[in-house]
């Protein structure tokens, strides 16, 4: 599995939880990731797990970035793929901040619609100039750890 792929993976989880309560999210995790192994699993679990997690945070830095819009307005899928992004640029140290936009700019034109990827890109533009770096972030309180096993 490529990264692009396992992106995809978290990509249509992040979506199918966001129909579950809570307490159906880890079994919904575990159910997607069983067959992965390796860093490979450890890179999708953590990037769902951290997405949910830092979903406020993540919240409060695109909402900063949209002009004319709100968070409910955007297609589901257009918001997921914001947020992956910008979680791989504020929290994941290995991943470059134009190769986590140039990902879900990819996975928009296949999941999206036309207008999506220019859309994505410019809030993401706006996100990249003025993100602090990820050593500048201050952790808030640690939220509820989803256990996947």
């Amino acid at each position: 599995m490529t990264r692009r792929e396992a992106r995809e993976l978290i990509l249509q989880t992040l979506f199918e939880v966001t129909f579950h309560e809570a307490e159906e999210r880890v079994e919904l995790i575990n159910n997607r990731t069983e067959s992965l192994k390796g860093k490979m699993k450890a890179f999708v679990v953590e990037e769902i797990e951290g997405v949910l997690e830092n979903e406020e945070q993540l919240d409060t830095i695109l909402e900063g970035y949209l002009k004319n819009w709100s968070l409910s307005r955007i297609a589901k899928i257009d918001y997921i793929l914001l947020k992956m992004a910008v979680y791989e640029m504020q929290y994941i140290e290995d991943i470059p901040n134009k190769v986590a936009i140039n990902e879900v700019i990819e996975l928009a034109k296949i999941y999206s619609t036309d207008k999506s990827p220019r859309f994505i890109h410019g809030v993401l533009g706006q996100v990249l100039k003025n993100l602090p770096t990820k050593e500048e972030v201050v952790k808030v309180d640690e939220p509820e750890v989803l256990e996947v096993i």
